[in-house]
């Protein structure tokens, strides 16, 4: 199946985008939204209030992570007025897929955090500004 490229994040799960008017909408929706889910998300959350900044954030991290991850799609999303994420949804078969060290590497220069999700629960996490190792819930 193809994944839709639209989605929104709502308490770390991703909801897809598919076009209501489709006839079979209802069932499409819940196929992709179970596929999505069942995915690893990686996701680095900064702040910020200037959109510059985080178009101009946004396009060094996906610069970064899809030279390692090519396959892996980008999606920016505001949270709040001045929280911002950038998610990355790819065919990881588990957390310990991802190299730590590009993950260190991007929130460092960026002054990000980043969440790595699966089936939409928090798997590890990375703080820029803390101790320099990761941390699982």
């Amino acid at each position: 199946m193809d994944l839709v490229s639209d989605f929104i994040i709502i308490n770390n799960c991703l909801e897809p985008h598919i076009d209501s008017a489709d006839p079979n909408y209802l069932i499409r929706f819940m196929e992709t939204k179970q596929t999505l889910n069942k995915m690893i998300k990686v996701s680095f959350e900064g702040y910020s209030d200037s959109e510059e900044y985080i178009d101009n954030t946004r396009i060094q991290v996906e610069d970064v992570f899809q030279t390692h991850y090519p396959d892996s799609e980008g999606k920016i999303v505001k949270k709040q007025e001045k929280e911002f994420r950038v998610t990355f949804l790819g065919d990881w078969t588990s957390p310990d897929d991802i190299d730590e060290e590009v993950i260190r590497d991007i929130c460092q220069s960026n002054e990000l955090t980043c969440h790595i999700f699966m089936d939409c629960k928090m798997n590890k996490s990375y703080y820029y500004d803390k101790q320099d190792e990761f941390v699982y819930p």
